[in-house]
């Protein structure tokens, strides 16, 4: 993992030099273009984790509905930004997961995993909403 680390350090120190005058878009696809490889080697390596921590948030890109997807796997972190939070987006971003642990919150479209754990966040959150649905509906 340090040798991608420093291979993609020194990519970017080539294509973004300090105190370029060239304009924000030219040096934002510069970096994308020089990313683009390194990205798809992690994003391959997603596949060979025993365990990644999923999730997916609402975002705009070009004013545009979307979604910011991440996979945190021990040693390295991937987001993808996808224009839609459906499973395919999650395949496009991991792969085949149904031999990975995944943690999640309990959205449908992680439910075609085969090792699912959820989330704890989430897990108490609906645990207190039940408790105060209960207390409701019993008049207390």
């Amino acid at each position: 993992m340090n040798k991608q680390v420093a291979r993609l350090e020194s990519k970017l120190e080539k294509v973004t030099p300090q105190n370029s005058s060239l304009p924000p878009s030219t040096q934002q696809n510069r970096v994308s273009d020089a990313l683009s490889e390194p990205y798809e080697e992690l994003r391959s390596e997603l596949q060979n984790q025993e365990q990644l921590f999923v999730d997916e948030s609402p975002t705009k890109q070009n004013q545009r509905k979307a979604w910011l997807w991440v996979a945190v796997a021990p040693c390295f972190t991937l987001f993808g930004i996808f224009r839609s939070s459906k499973r395919a987006a999650l395949q496009v971003l991991i792969g085949n997961y149904s031999g990975i642990i995944i943690n999640c919150d309990r959205a449908k479209m992680y439910f075609h995993g085969q090792r699912l754990q959820w989330c704890w966040a989430h897990l108490t959150a609906s645990e207190r909403k039940a408790h105060r649905a209960a207390a409701l509906s019993s008049g207390c």
